[in-house]
Parts: C-alpha cells; structure tokens; sequence
C-alpha cells in the first residue's frame, strides 16, 4: 500500500468520527483543542496535575477530550477508587467490568470480537522476534486466555495469570475443550514476580497497562519476570486526539467494536511514557509497531502508525544461563 494512502484512510476515519461527535457535542470543535461553551461542561476546564504515573499534561494537550468523554457517556459510572496493595496494583472496578463479561470471552461475534481479530496479528508480532517452540512464557493479565492458547499452540510452555477469577475459569474450560495445554493461575503480577524473578523467556502483557492505576509500577514488575537475554512484548493504546476519536467515540460509540465505557482515555499510554518507564526497569527498547483499523473492510492491519494501538517489543540485557529451546 503507498505510503500516503494510509493517512489518507486515518484522515477519513478522523472526519468521519469527528463530524459525528461534534454533531452530538452541540457544536465543539475538538480538532482545534478548542475551550468548550460553558452551557455544555458546566464548568470551566481548568489544568490538573497527571495521573499518580506521575506525569502531567502538558498545555499543548487540552482536556476538552476527557472532559468530552465523560460527556457522551453519562451512563457510566467513574473509576471507583483504585487501590494499590503492597500486592497488587490493581482497579475494582475494572476488574468487575471484565468479569461480567467473562462468559462471551470465546464468541467471536461478541463483545471481545476485536480480541480474536487482533490476536492473529499480535502472535505475528511475537512469533517474529521469539522462537515459539519450548520458550517459557507468562501472559499476564491473560483474561479468557485469547493469547495464551494461541501461544501455546505455537509450541510453547504457557501460564496464564489475571486477576479476574470468572474470566480464568472460561479459559480453564476452553484449554480443556480445545485440548490445549495451558497453565492458568489467579494471582496478582507481583506475587508471581516475587516468587518467580527471571524465570521467564518471554512476557506478554496485551492491553492490560491501560486499566490498571499506576502502569509505570506494572512494568516494572513485568521486567522483573523476564530472564537476562528475555524478552517482554506489549500493547496499549496511544494518547492523543486521534487515539480519542477513534479508540473511545469511533470505536465504543460510532462503530460499536467494544462495550462503551471500555477505555478511559486519561489512562491512554504515550510510547514515550513507555520507552521511559522500561529504561527505568533496565529493559532495552527494541520496536514499537502499530496496529491500523480498516473501517470499510473492518479488518486490522500491523502498521508504522502507532497514534492508536501500539505493540512494543522490549528485551533484558545479558546472556541466559540456559538458552531456551529453539533459540
């Protein structure tokens, strides 16, 4: 595909979902960051300090689009007050969110469609930097175990472990249905990493970053699993206007790809923020890739555009003591 013709169809998408947002939005403008009418937020949007990740917005980046998306999804409730255990860094709330839905895990025409339409692309981005076959590898925050089947199908020897006790009995169920070998555990990422440090030749951790309270202290902990010479492999969603209008109005509300109320846009990750967070955890960068939703053939693509969903690929320096199988 040319070059341009892919910002060409992200730029069609952004009018598309803009002018209909704007419609409903009684006339803001987002693509300029303009200041709402106060008859519409009740109040002037005013700076704030970032989230407890530590960072902070800067003035480039208004608020409008947080502030819109509480707007046009009044039904939803606010993040219950998150907690952060000396055990777990983990929300209620979006825990119970993921339980509810535990039961349509495993349809591919339901609520987690986008999962099983994603996953084909996300072992192509794993299975091209890891030799599959008798690799070690955790996938936290593995819910119905999408992922972890796949992998474990690949050749390799799989744990799953989330926090969301319903969603590990469907992928329990479904591993024993599909014949497949799958360890599933329900414990928190910090318990296994103070049990089992650089044990792992590999960590998977798929769109899990973004709904939990502090993911700079989530990285770290999922550094710490990794062997020296291991690789950890992520995704998460951008934060940007256009991650708005597509991930949450375009996805959530215009296309209804995902259940509303799915993301929170505040808890978006920049790849930066990212890239940061992993040399703190003395993890070496190695590719961010993007993946690009085609919304008239509603199929999902790897791409060099990283501004909504994003993959990452980051290794531990140093040599194994025992290279894994295959490598």
């Amino acid at each position: 595909m040319p070059e341009g013709s892919e910002a060409s169809d992200s730029g069609c998408v952004l009018a598309l979902v803009e002018g209909l947002l704007a419609a409903r939005l009684e006339g803001v403008n987002l693509s300029t960051g303009a200041a709402p009418p106060e008859r519409f937020f009740g109040s002037k949007i005013r700076p704030q300090a970032g989230l407890k990740t530590g960072r902070a917005y800067s003035e480039t980046e208004p608020l409008v689009y947080s502030a819109a998306c509480r707007k046009i999804r009044p039904q939803m409730p606010r993040f219950r007050e998150s907690r952060v255990s000396a055990t777990a860094n983990v929300d209620p709330y979006e825990i119970a969110k993921f339980e509810a839905l535990a039961e349509r895990w495993w349809d591919p025409h339901g609520e987690f469609k986008p999962l099983h339409e994603l996953n084909p692309l996300r072992l192509e981005f794993i299975r091209a930097r890891l030799p599959l076959p008798g690799a070690r590898i955790i996938d936290v925050g593995c819910g119905g175990g999408i992922l972890s089947e796949a992998l474990a199908k690949a050749g390799a020897d799989v744990i799953g472990i989330d926090l969301a006790e319903t969603p590990l009995r469907v992928a329990e169920l479904h591993a024993l249905e599909s014949n497949v070998a799958v360890r599933y555990r329900l414990e928190s990422v910090e318990d296994h990493a103070a049990a089992n440090a650089g044990h792992y030749d590999a960590v998977t951790c798929m769109e899990l970053l973004e709904h939990v309270p502090r993911p700079d202290l989530m990285l770290g902990r999922l550094a710490e699993l990794v062997r020296p010479g291991g690789q950890l492999f992520l995704s998460t969603l951008n934060r940007n206007l256009k991650s708005f209008l597509l991930a949450i109005v375009g996805a959530e509300y215009v296309l209804g790809l995902v259940p509303r109320g799915t993301h929170d846009y505040e808890r978006f990750i920049r790849p930066s923020e990212l890239a940061r967070w992993a040399r703190g955890a003395g993890l070496t960068l190695r590719a961010f890739t993007g993946i690009s939703f085609d919304p008239l053939t509603r199929q999902f693509r790897l791409s060099r555009d990283t501004g909504v969903n994003y993959l990452a690929h980051f290794v531990r320096p140093g040599a194994p003591a025992n290279p894994p199988a295959g490598a």
